[in-house]
């Protein structure tokens, strides 16, 4: 199967149509009707159920529209790769991390290496645990922001932070009061929560909790923090996260609690691929990320 061959599929897939897909890609229908024929008799199946205005994805079809599209998606980012196999002054770096991590972590680090690799872009992909172990896994980017629990044995580490969690509370609610900045795990009891979507997280939350809120309403799971934080502010319930959410909010309208007897922090970690061919970009930022982290002036610790 030709790379052109499967980028022919995909935009009719994708269209759901052949004359808007063959005028998509500039070309005539009956050859693109051609191509997609031959494409389905190399690998002896039925990729779309013809009839009617539209075209629809057979099981096959879907499944190799979604295969597809990553293997597109890598060559892409391969061929990125290789030209980039220059002077380290320059290229792209490729970057995963989750919306809390991004917006603390990962941006110091960042703007600080900026200052002395200016030449160097990022692209940055946000989104939860399981989708970035997936994106490193695929080589889809050169390296991620970790929160541990996470299995980090087949990579190389770098330990960034270690930080409390707390939550998230409107600040017309008792738990937000002035004269605290700390949350007993008790008072939580008969408050909604809203809690990570990601399971081994939440088998981590609940080991937690354990003994000190027995009995607790769960409201809401979430796997991004900003499509609950109105849900916060109407007062429908706290939110559990970490500490470095504090970056997303605006203070007027929600309020973090660090939650205590017992706390509960969790580590965070650069990571990479072991035995991963860098370019020279993605080298330059590692090393420097393990020179940033050793000085005194990394707050590795939040307390």
């Amino acid at each position: 199967m030709e790379f052109r061959t499967l980028h022919y599929f995909l935009t009719v897939a994708h269209e759901r149509n052949i004359t808007r897909a063959a005028e998509k890609l500039h070309m005539a229908q009956p050859p693109l009707t051609r191509q997609i024929k031959q494409l389905e008799g190399e690998l002896g199946v039925t990729l779309f159920h013809r009839g009617g205005r539209q075209l629809r994805l057979t099981e096959e079809g879907r499944f190799l529209q979604q295969q597809g599209a990553e293997i597109l998606q890598l060559l892409e980012k391969t061929t990125q790769q290789l030209k980039q196999m220059g002077p380290e002054e320059h290229g792209t770096l490729s970057l995963c991390t989750t919306e809390a991590t991004g917006a603390t972590l990962l941006s110091r680090l960042i703007a600080a290496f900026h200052e002395t690799s200016p030449h160097i872009r990022f692209e940055i992909l946000s989104g939860s645990g399981t989708e970035n172990r997936d994106r490193l896994e695929k080589n889809l980017v050169d390296m991620g922001i970790f929160r541990e629990p996470v299995n980090l044995e087949p990579y190389d580490q770098l330990f960034l932070r270690r930080e409390p969690w707390g939550i998230l509370c409107s600040p017309a609610s008792p738990l937000a009061a002035q004269d605290q900045e700390d949350v007993a795990l008790a008072q939580l009891r008969d408050i909604p929560l809203m809690l990570p979507m990601r399971q081994a997280l939440q088998e981590d939350i609940d080991h937690w909790l354990g003994q000190s809120l027995p009995q607790r309403k769960v409201f809401c799971l979430y796997s991004s923090i900003f499509s609950i934080l109105g849900l916060a502010q109407q007062g429908l319930g706290v939110i559990l996260a970490p500490q470095s959410v504090q970056a997303l909010i605006d203070p007027k309208k929600l309020v973090f609690r660090t939650l205590v007897q017992p706390s509960h922090f969790s580590q965070i970690y650069l990571v990479k691929r072991r035995f991963q061919l860098m370019t020279p970009a993605a080298a330059r930022f590692w090393e420097f990320a393990q020179e940033f982290v050793a000085r005194d002036t990394w707050e590795r610790e939040a307390t």
